[in-house]
């Protein structure tokens, strides 16, 4: 982590120039970005390089430096991860589905931006199945169904954040907890505004909420 408070970590500054170049690509329906989404989908239930067609979309070499095993490391999971999920999301989305500051509780709240949301709802219920999930193979279940509800109501999610989130979910016991509150915090936040819970256009500028 570098000691510029402003800059975000390199892998999450990595994953959102990548979801920024392609979602930009995708909706000018340039042919690559196109090929490249749909790469990036056929993955989203792979394991880091065992499809090594998507290696240019979703690895950088820093994300090994210093790593001395043929397992993939914790920035590589997260990486492949982020990127293919971003891709299912991003299919024929005509808006950006990466959109920085629109962290896994607040967009899951903008399913349901009512003032105040009961323990029995619905929306609850199914925040709570994806906040105790009890490993990553669980939790990434649980995301792609996020996804796939945010994708139908047009809600971004950032992808650079999730990234960082992954990582830190894999190497620290204490990680998963802190994750849960943050994504917990930003769901239970009574909205103050109206662009507390609605996405802002492509050519709105938001800043990095986290």
């Amino acid at each position: 982590m570098t000691g510029n408070h402003s800059e975000p970590p390199p892998l999450r500054k990595w994953v959102n120039e990548q979801t920024g170049r392609l979602q930009q690509e995708y909706i000018q329906d340039r042919s690559h970005a196109v090929a490249g989404l749909a790469r990036l989908r056929r993955a989203v239930d792979t394991a880091p390089g065992v499809m090594p067609d998507i290696l240019d979309l979703t690895y950088a070499p820093f994300m090994t430096q210093g790593w001395h095993s043929d397992q993939p490391s914790a920035r590589e999971t997260a990486a492949h991860h982020a990127m293919t999920l971003f891709a299912v999301h991003q299919q024929s989305l005509r808006k950006h589905a990466c959109v920085p500051g629109w962290g896994v509780g607040r967009a899951a709240r903008a399913l349901h931006p009512q003032a105040e949301i009961s323990p029995i709802d619905p929306a609850a219920r199914r925040f709570a199945t994806l906040v105790t999930s009890t490993d990553l193979d669980e939790l990434l279940v649980h995301l792609r169904g996020l996804v796939k509800l945010l994708r139908a109501a047009e809600i971004p999610l950032d992808y650079g954040l999730l990234a960082d989130q992954l990582v830190r979910w894999q190497r620290f016991e204490d990680a998963p907890e802190r994750i849960r509150r943050v994504w917990g915090r930003e769901f239970h936040r009574v909205p103050n505004t109206e662009s507390d819970t609605t996405p802002p256009s492509d050519n709105e500028k938001t800043e990095d909420a986290s």
